[in-house]
């Protein structure tokens, strides 16, 4: 395993990132992740699928259900809702955490 949790990112080279082929965003993507799991593991792509869909289907589920999410080192999703002209929204409230700081990103 790497030691380093920054190298879990995508490659940003347009050989073999297909977003930056098509001039897409270079987001971090489900399969990136499943492919450096599957990569630093050695387990079955299968396996670790089912576990990515598994954890991922409970975060949506959580945030769906007006629950914060708290994934050290990653940081933490919180849920504030707030009343605009359109009435009553959900502001997703976002801390990320990046090399020991804290990042404050909020999202509707």
């Amino acid at each position: 395993m790497t030691e380093n949790p920054t190298t879990l990112h995508s490659d940003p080279s347009p050989s073999r990132n297909p977003d930056a082929q098509a001039g897409r965003s270079n987001a971090l993507t489900k399969r990136d992740i499943l492919e450096h799991v599957v990569l630093e593991t050695e387990a079955n792509k299968r396996y670790v699928r089912e576990i990515l869909d598994s954890a991922f289907g409970f975060i949506a589920e959580t945030l769906a259900a007006g629950q914060d999410v708290n994934c050290p080192p990653l940081g933490r999703i919180k849920i504030i809702k707030r009343k605009t002209n359109k009435g009553l929204q959900k502001l997703y409230n976002v801390n990320l955490s990046v090399g020991g700081q804290t990042h404050d990103v909020k999202k509707m």
